[in-house]
């Protein structure tokens, strides 16, 4: 998905992306845990992005 979006973003287009960070305390089938950086940072350089700036923006807190 991620080449194709970079096929349809012009020459000086931005993708901004907001996703999980990586979690290995969840997994199931239905739920995406996220990614690593170095996993999300690959993918987009493989897709053809000169750069990648990845960083989490929020550290949530777990309430009950």
């Amino acid at each position: 998905m991620i080449k194709k979006l970079y096929t349809l973003l012009n020459d000086s287009g931005q993708l901004l992306i907001a996703d999980f960070d990586k979690n290995e305390s969840i997994y199931h089938e239905k739920v995406h845990n996220g990614f690593t950086h170095d996993e999300m940072h690959s993918a987009l350089i493989d897709a053809g992005f000169k750069s990648a700036d990845i960083k989490t923006f929020y550290h949530g807190e777990k309430y009950l």
